[in-house]
């Protein structure tokens, strides 16, 4: 393993750059999705894709939120919010929550757990990983009609009502969402040099923007950081409150684990090379950890990045801190456009 090789700077460039582009709306889409808002995603990516890819077990691995994770954490939200009755009376759960995930992940590497997880069946993941899927682009039925006010926020409910959102759509919305997809995809066609996420990112954007089509927006992402009284901690302590901690931190822990190793597998077979599963996952606790803690929220390996490192040419651990870096310089000095 490498952190640095100077013949291969250039490619480590390159690649980071790439990962990182490719990460900036994935972590803006899914921070919004969890409830914490764009910045959360930023926090995430940024805090855990730079101390994974130091403390960790695989040289190309980014880390990131990830659709799968996200689906769970927002599920999670959801739950404390209605108990709690807002998100600033659940945020010291969640934290602790989150902060706990990476603490379990930790342990899991120095107790050497990393390389049991693949005694997992495939069929048990593919079916998990196919039904987040499902899961997501349900729930992204709303953003795609521009219909944010119908109070229909379940999956049942959604498809139940699909009519509602047809009826009720705003079709400059159904527009933007429609070409964003078809660049993503047709894009390659032209080329692959340039990740097709920017450029419809850019392209759909700008459009949207000069035209001033009346579409919901992210807005500025403002920059802050968890704030709360600590006596609010002291609701931790309840047995039942512990227990939902525990519970929901250990389910978020293997799942981010298994997705971790298998994007750590894929990262092997591209680069024929072979990580580390335990050291991985120490990596993996210590970023959810302190991401959890500055107001992200657990994430995990990332195919879709990772590989756009790897085709770029990064394969050494500098291409990870480039991304992560590249996502700083974005969130400090272009979070106001």
């Amino acid at each position: 393993m490498a952190f640095f090789q100077k013949e291969n700077f250039r490619q480590d460039l390159f690649g980071g750059l790439s990962a990182g582009i490719v990460t900036l709306p994935v972590a803006l889409a899914y921070g919004v999705a969890t409830g914490l808002g764009p910045i959360a995603g930023m926090y995430t990516a940024i805090i855990l894709g730079l101390i994974a890819v130091i403390f960790g077990g695989t040289d190309t691995q980014i880390s990131s939120p990830v659709g799968a994770m996200t689906v769970v954490v927002a599920f999670i939200i959801v739950t404390e919010v209605t108990i709690a009755g807002s998100i600033d009376a659940a945020l010291p759960v969640l934290i602790v929550m989150f902060a706990l995930t990476g603490l379990i992940q930790m342990l899991m590497g120095l107790f050497k757990v990393g390389a049991n997880i693949r005694y997992v069946p495939y069929t048990v993941v593919s079916g998990f990983m196919s039904g987040i899927g499902i899961i997501i682009m349900v729930l992204q039925v709303k953003d795609v009609f521009g219909v944010y006010d119908s109070g229909f926020k379940s999956v049942p409910s959604i498809l139940m009502h699909f009519d509602y959102f047809v009826l009720n759509a705003n079709w400059y919305s159904v527009l933007v969402s429609a070409s964003t997809v078809g660049i993503i995809y047709l894009f390659p066609l032209i080329t692959k040099r340039i990740p097709s996420s920017l450029i419809a990112l850019i392209v759909v954007t700008s459009v949207v923007y000069f035209l001033k089509l009346d579409v919901h927006s992210l807005g500025e992402v403002e920059i802050h950081f968890s704030h709360f009284e600590m006596s609010f901690f002291d609701q931790i302590f309840q047995s039942e409150v512990m227990f939902r901690i525990v519970l929901a931190a250990f389910s978020l822990a293997v799942l981010g684990s298994i997705n971790t190793l298998l994007t750590s597998v894929v990262a092997d077979k591209m680069t024929h090379t072979v990580h580390d599963s335990n050291k991985e996952l120490f990596g993996q606790g210590l970023g959810n950890l302190v991401a959890g803690i500055f107001g992200g929220f657990p994430g995990s390996g990332a195919v879709a990045c990772t590989v756009a490192n790897i085709q770029s040419g990064g394969r050494n651990k500098i291409s990870g801190v480039i991304s992560s870096l590249f996502l700083l310089v974005i969130l400090l000095f272009g979070s106001h456009l």
